[in-house]
């Protein structure tokens, strides 16, 4: 059952019904702290414009556990990441920051009540098909 909520996007800010939110974590190595906060860091300070432009809100932390890393991420575009992934600009940066962890990074993906489930479709549970891999690191989707 859907329930309308009959206000426009803008009306609801700061609430998001529409837009898909993705919570991508990643186990760091202890030893692999630092290399890790710099890799991250350097990719999403050096592409702010497009994250400004393309997110409703970002969010980078630490979990309960000491070496468990989170990005909660809110998109107002979807299509500003395929843009990114074909161009292969994201490939380098993601895995110097994935080779600091111990396994791929997991991505758990929620789409806002008034979406619908194309986006399920679109990434099936198991290893991405979307993000780089190579040995040693790689992303999949829970």
């Amino acid at each position: 059952m859907t329930i309308r909520i009959d206000r426009t996007a803008s009306e609801l800010e700061p609430i998001f019904i529409h837009q898909v939110c993705v919570i991508s974590t990643f186990h760091v190595k202890p030893d692999m702290r630092e290399a890790f906060l710099e890799a991250l860091n350097a990719t999403w300070t050096a592409d702010i414009d497009r994250v400004r432009a393309n997110y409703n809100f970002a969010f980078f932390g630490w979990g309960r556990d000491p070496n468990e890393f989170v990005c909660i991420e809110c998109m107002k575009n979807l299509q500003h990441l395929d843009t990114w992934r074909a161009a292969r600009e994201s490939a380098e940066p993601f895995a110097a920051i994935v080779r600091c962890c111990e396994g791929p990074m997991e991505l758990e993906i929620f789409t806002g009540m008034e979406r619908g489930r194309d986006y399920f479709d679109r990434f099936p549970v198991g290893p991405s098909s979307v993000h780089p891999t190579g040995e040693g690191y790689g992303a999949t989707f829970l």
